[in-house]
């Protein structure tokens, strides 16, 4: 086998053994995994298992070999419960919209299921109901 190709494996046997977490062995393991076989990577890396390196080959191509992902900002709101109730009556209440005796609308889903919807007349333009609600 080629001492190059060795020394190589051998550096990233030392950092995927020096790492603490399953997501950074993954990252480190997808330099690598795209072009070595597993056959040869289990042979280097006690332990390895077929399902590492496939999540390893899978992770260099969704997000480049070695690199991180940069996981994306989430901000949870929690509302009252009551806050909820009070909107949503506020929301359905004669202030703010009318419902027809007359009238439906039909919806037609992407799935080809029709929804029957009654028509709705807002009495009270977007800038009132802000101004209410503030």
């Amino acid at each position: 086998m080629d001492p190059k190709l060795m020394n190589i494996l051998a550096a990233i046997v030392e950092a995927y053994n020096n790492t603490d977490s399953s997501i950074g062995r993954r990252t480190i393991l997808s330099i690598v995994a795209k072009q070595v076989d597993y056959n040869l990577l289990s042979s280097v890396i006690p332990g390895l298992t077929r399902y590492r390196y496939t999540a390893a080959r899978l992770y260099a191509e969704e997000y480049g070999k070695g690199m991180i992902k940069v996981p994306s900002h989430r901000t949870n709101i929690r509302y009252d419960p009551a806050q909820v109730e009070h909107f949503i009556d506020f929301v359905l209440s004669t202030h703010i919209s009318i419902d027809l005796s007359f009238g439906e609308k039909t919806l037609r889903l992407s799935s080809g299921t029709e929804l029957y919807v009654p028509d709705i007349i807002r009495s009270v333009n977007s800038t009132r109901i802000i101004q209410q609600l503030l």
